[in-house]
Order: structure tokens, then C-alpha cells, then sequence
């Protein structure tokens, strides 16, 4: 799992570390940017959790109540599971989830291509 006491970075705090500066706000964009790809792997780990544990009108139901179409929901599950994203380090993923879903789409002589 992943470490659920990441927090966003906001402009207060980027101020109380120190001077505003380009190096701190690099941090904060670039920190919060990780944050998005965290999120999105750890959505797809709970809707393949909820795909398992619910039945199909309880899925279903969570479904709707989150907005998520069964597809959206399907391509954030394949995000989650595909071995070769899970491997890579997250700093590296695009911060688009469609952009990693397209991705896990490749096969795995492509993937070695796009993958540094």
C-alpha cells in the first residue's frame, strides 16, 4: 500500500519552509505532481478491491455514487494491476492516468521503448 500521509503542499507552507523561491516551488509542483499519480494507482487498487469484495449491485452502486463509468473504472483497475507500471518507479509515471493507462496498453516490446 501505499503511504497514505502524503499531504499537497500549499503556498502557506511552501512560505513557512522558507523564502518563496524557484527550487521551492520546483519542490511543491513536483511533489504534488507525485501525489496525482499516487492517487490514481491507489483509486484503481480500491476499485479492483470493490470489484472483488461487493456484489455486482453494490459495485454498482459505488460506481454511481463515485461518478465512474464501469470503463473508467476498468482502466484504472488495469493501471493498478499491470506488472511493468508497478515496477517502475512513480516518479516516472505521467502524471496523466490516461497517458499510464495508454501504457498498459503496449505490449512489452513497446513498453521497453517508451518506458526510460
Amino acid at each position: 500500500m501505499f503511504n497514505t500521509n502524503i499531504a499537497v503542499k500549499t503556498d502557506t507552507e511552501i512560505v513557512n519552509d522558507s523564502k518563496i523561491s524557484f527550487d521551492n516551488l520546483k519542490e511543491s509542483i513536483i511533489h504534488n505532481l507525485q501525489i496525482g499519480t499516487i492517487a490514481y494507482i491507489q483509486i484503481g487498487l480500491d476499485l479492483k478491491s470493490a470489484n472483488s469484495n461487493l456484489d455486482k449491485k453494490d459495485y454498482t452502486k459505488l460506481l454511481k455514487e463515485v461518478r465512474m463509468t464501469t470503463r473508467t473504472a476498468e482502466r484504472f483497475m488495469k493501471i493498478a494491476t499491470d506488472e511493468r507500471i508497478n515496477a517502475i518507479n512513480r516518479n516516472l509515471l505521467p502524471v496523466s492516468w490516461t497517458t499510464t493507462h495508454y501504457l498498459s496498453q503496449l505490449d512489452n516490446e513497446q513498453f521497453e521503448k517508451v518506458k526510460s
